[in-house]
């Protein structure tokens, strides 16, 4: 875990899943779960337990950047 400017910054390896949409699944009328592969960064707030999931290190300063003026 690293810190910078006073949030915390944890690195984030797992899957997300989602729903293929009807369009996609006609045949079964059903929807089904598709799940991929996340590797990225989650942000923790110092101020509350809010989180902000960034895919890079470097969109994770800059957003703190921006969020601190």
């Amino acid at each position: 875990m690293k810190e910078y400017r006073g949030f915390k910054i944890e690195s984030f390896d797992g899957v997300h899943i989602g729903y293929a949409s009807d369009r996609h699944n006609k045949v079964k009328h059903t929807l089904t779960p598709r799940r991929r592969k996340v590797e990225g960064y989650l942000l923790c707030y110092p101020d509350s337990n809010s989180k902000k999931f960034v895919s890079t290190l470097r969109e994770a300063r800059e957003y703190i950047d921006r969020y601190l003026e």
